[in-house]
């Protein structure tokens, strides 16, 4: 037997260091919803939670089967006693917010996620909204209910199995072992090739709370009595340390990226709590006190941070961080102390309650599911508490006062000059413009939605746009074929294509309108960053799509290519890409990233009240990092003898305009125009005259 395992006895007890991990777990996810900076991994913390729970819930149905007490029935009854009243009342509190201060749409959206947490389906619900144009992670308050779902989901069949294994004792091992590998191979290959589904698929985090049940089953059949050696737990505690600090949203998760949290926490409970680590950290009596309310903070603390996002536009103020996450400290302290330690444990013996709460969850998803089916309840007054918030700190901006000529197009010759954008300050048409936006969402409450849908037919999604990874085309020669009309070549005009992003459809859609005598082609797909270096799968549509893109423009006669995105400080790592299509003999023109904000702009519009100035928090929401990456754009493609256009500037010459005065929103999310937005962008780009100032197309005619 390994010297460095040991393990608690067989029978029950109450071990500080498991607490102690879990604050470790909880800690490291707060303090990534809080300051992602501050640790790009801490999302990791769930895989921890996984492992412990695999840990202790498998030992205790092993106990259980050995002593022949088990049955389904006292399983899931202990299951709804841990679980369902801290979420009972984590729901309702955020479900009687939402009512409070949620826009229609927004109520909607958490209607329909309070009955997939409800159901424990929550993953499932969040792995198909998972879209580029889906609302941003921070404006869904009960997002973080995934996590649920997905351990669920494994207690319904690994009680079945554990039962099926009861009598053959041996196979346990192997069977389990043998499941958990399919498992993590599938989460490899999910991350590669399939994203969102490696994220939220039971499937792929399956062998998490398997590698725990296997440590459980050691300990159970072979306690260990020797005490580790520290070097053991020091690995383990540098594993989960370089998980939360070289893990981040890009990496390809969970994947190989997760045998360090899972490993290292395995090794931790593997140690017991005679090792070093576990018998010094975490006994601490700080640490296994934020351990015991680990749950609560966990079920708190999200909605708390994410309707401080949604009423302060994405952009929210440190004090008001500071203030959410003490708030949640305390309610999950609360809870702990109300509705864990006297609800919960006064249920002991009383079958009649578990089914009680099983039917009051039922009855809040079943409440979820009909403010979903009743669009929100439009007819409903907000309580407006924005305008009660401290505003985050801003960049200063000041107006672009150049000539488009000459700030959004500058040759050569000319020193870059600063990126300068400032919101059009309010005036008595605002008002008015803001009376009419809300007269026609009170008309039609889809009315934002019709102008994305319109928006999304005139940049020809679905044909010319792919969306996203589902809808990709196992060839794009054969895809292309279909819609011939995407890069179809006019001989008797000039010929442009125009690759990208989302930004760079819109972009073509722009063009399209400003230069009518030019044929415009169109290969773009959804987040698809224009160079290969984005992505670690080479078989990702987006890297096919690009490579399609680069012997389309090698093989045809074309003059010039336009390559545009929501570019932010990656755009050097594209020199190579674009390269290539200058290399087929083609001008390249870069386009800059568009005006960007940090949250849904038509929704901050419809939640203002009428004394609160749109300037005032458009320019609050601005994020500044936009400007900076257009004006170290303009120096890269001087640099390498691109073409530039710098579409910020150009938008927001003289200010930013938000709103038509007819009411109609010219931004309607974090940067995506509106239709209207389309027609100002090509008319700034028409008086402009940026394709002949960029003497690509100017020459000879």
């Amino acid at each position: 037997m390994p010297s460095y395992i040991s393990a608690p006895p067989a029978a029950p007890a109450y071990y500080p260091h498991i607490d102690g991990l879990r604050a470790l777990a909880v800690v490291a996810v707060v303090v990534f919803h809080t300051f992602p900076q501050a640790l790009p991994g801490g999302f990791a913390g769930v895989d921890i939670f996984f492992v412990i729970s695999g840990y202790l819930i498998t030992g205790i149905l092993l106990r259980a089967l050995d002593a022949g007490s088990f049955s389904l029935a006292s399983f899931y009854a202990r299951r709804v006693r841990r679980i369902f009243p801290a979420l009972l009342v984590v729901m309702a509190a955020t479900l009687v917010l939402g009512w409070l201060l949620m826009l229609p749409e927004e109520l909607s959206q958490l209607g329909r996620h309070a009955a997939g947490g409800a159901g424990f389906v929550a993953n499932f619900l969040f792995w198909h909204e998972s879209g580029y144009f889906d609302n941003s992670a921070e404006t869904k308050p009960f997002l973080h209910l995934w996590s649920l779902g997905v351990e669920e989901q494994f207690y319904i069949a690994w009680p079945l199995l554990l039962c099926l294994l009861s009598r053959w004792r041996r196979a346990f091992v192997p069977v389990t072992l043998l499941l958990a590998l399919a498992s993590f191979g599938y989460s490899v290959y999910a991350a590669l090739h399939a994203p969102d589904a490696a994220f939220y698929s039971p499937a792929s985090r399956f062998w998490e709370l398997a590698v725990g049940g296997l440590l459980a089953w050691w300990h159970t059949y072979h306690p260990p009595r020797t005490t580790p050696a520290p070097v053991w737990t020091l690995a383990a505690a540098i594993a989960i340390a370089s998980a939360f600090r070289l893990i981040d949203k890009t990496s390809l998760f969970p994947g190989y990226w997760a045998l360090l949290p899972v490993a290292g926490t395995t090794v931790l409970l593997a140690a017991g709590p005679a090792a070093t680590l576990n018998a010094s950290l975490f006994r601490l009596a700080p640490v296994t006190w934020l351990g015991r309310i680990s749950y609560p903070l966990y079920l708190w603390h999200w909605p708390l941070l994410s309707f401080a996002h949604i009423l302060q536009g994405g952009n929210v103020a440190e004090a008001v961080l500071w203030s959410a996450l003490a708030l949640s400290v305390l309610l999950a302290w609360l809870t702990c102390v109300v509705v864990e330690g006297r609800l919960r444990f006064a249920m002991q013996g009383k079958p009649a309650l578990p089914v009680a709460l099983a039917a009051l969850l039922c009855a809040l998803g079943g409440f979820g599911f009909q403010l979903y089916r009743m669009d929100g309840v439009p007819q409903r007054e907000l309580l407006s508490l924005s305008r009660y918030l401290p505003m985050a700190a801003t960049a200063p901006s000041v107006a672009a006062t150049a000539p488009a000529p000459v700030a959004a197009v500058l040759p050569a010759a000319v020193p870059v000059a600063l990126t300068q954008a400032a919101i059009l300050p309010d005036t008595p048409a605002t008002a008015l413009a803001l009376q009419r936006l809300r007269a026609m969402r009170a008309a039609d409450y889809h009315y934002v939605g019709r102008l994305q849908l319109e928006r999304n037919r005139i940049e020809r999604y679905h044909s010319c746009h792919l969306m996203d990874i589902e809808s990709a085309p196992s060839s794009f020669a054969d895809y292309y074929a279909g819609h011939a009309d995407c890069i179809t070549l006019a001989p008797q005009r000039r010929n442009v294509l125009v690759y990208g992003d989302s930004a760079a459809a819109e972009l073509h859609a722009a063009l399209v309108r400003a230069y009518p005598d030019v044929n415009f082609l169109q290969i773009t797909g959804s987040a698809c960053k224009p160079f290969q270096a984005a992505y670690r799968n080479k078989e990702h549509y987006c890297v096919r799509q690009l490579a399609y893109a680069q012997q389309f423009a090698a093989s045809h006669k074309l003059d010039g290519v336009v390559v545009a995105s929501a570019w932010q400080d990656d755009f050097r790592v594209a020199r190579e890409d674009l390269q290539r299509f200058r290399a087929a003999g083609h001008p390249v023109l870069l386009a800059g990233p568009p005006l960007t904000f940090s949250d849904n702009l038509a929704m901050a519009m419809l939640r203002l009240d009428r004394k609160q100035s749109l300037a005032a928090i458009a320019q609050n929401m601005l994020e500044p990092s936009a400007l900076k990456h257009a004006d170290a754009m303009h120096a890269f493609a001087l640099e390498n003898r691109f073409g530039y256009l710098n579409r910020l500037q150009l938008y927001c010459e003289g200010g930013c305009p938000l709103i038509s005065p007819k009411g109609v929103p010219l931004i309607l999310d974090h940067f995506h125009l509106s239709p209207q937005g389309v027609e100002l962008l090509a008319d700034r780009i028409r008086s402009s005259q940026v394709l002949e100032h960029q003497l690509w197309l100017g020459q000879g005619g």
